[in-house]
């Protein structure tokens, strides 16, 4: 009888210790995530300011007698962008280095064929609804963004994101002010966070000047 109450008390002592070991871990890991928000805040804010600034199409492009380097110089602005951002080490990740690339040299080379402009593109953020951890080294964040363009007629602008979404927001809105509401997962790499998947993309407001 003695026998069984040890090894019974035995196995309560273990069960203990490795619930107390799991609650340690699950704790320690929330601190940790919780000194990444705002690194991951930083990373989101940084990516809407060089979004904006490749966006941007001065009237004064080549197709107005620019120098011939302004392509090869935007072109080389959205490569940076694109190797900063994201990143080709994610298995299976639909928004690829190339992909955006490709997705922002079409915009910018088809603005230039129809000597379109974009004067504005003005990306600020709204508000971050939601930031969670999902597993080791990933995390699922909502965002919405405010975007107030000002552009010629046919001008083809990218919204951030892959080119799953891109045949939408590749028309134009002239002169408009709309709120976008982004879904994404992101993953640590090394020291760094990367956009890996956009999960969803709304509309949550748009409106004409």
């Amino acid at each position: 009888m003695k026998k069984h109450l040890h090894r019974a008390n035995r196995g309560i002592v273990l069960g203990a210790v490795a619930l107390f070991a799991l609650c340690v871990y699950i704790i320690a890991g929330h601190m940790s995530f919780a000194l990444e928000k705002p690194v991951i805040r930083d990373m989101i804010l940084d990516y809407i300011i060089d979004c904006e600034a490749v966006n941007h199409l001065p009237e004064e492009h080549p197709a107005f007698g620019v120098p011939d380097d302004f392509v090869d110089l935007k072109q080389e602005a959205i490569r940076v962008l694109t190797d900063k951002y994201f990143s080709d080490d994610i298995a299976d990740s639909p928004l690829t280095r190339q992909g955006l690339t490709d997705t922002l040299n079409d915009c910018l080379l088809a603005n230039i064929e129809n000597s379109a402009y974009i004067e504005r593109c003005g990306l600020s953020l709204s508000r971050i609804d939601q930031l969670r951890r999902n597993g080791g080294n990933a995390a699922i964040v909502s965002f919405t963004v405010k975007s107030d363009v000002v552009a010629s007629p046919d001008a083809q602008y990218f919204n951030m994101f892959s080119s799953d979404v891109a045949m939408n927001i590749m028309r134009t809105w002239p002169n408009s002010i709309m709120e976008m509401t982004f879904l994404i997962m992101i993953v640590k790499i090394d020291d760094a966070w990367y956009f890996s998947n956009l999960l969803e993309y709304t509309f949550s407001e748009y409106m004409f000047d």
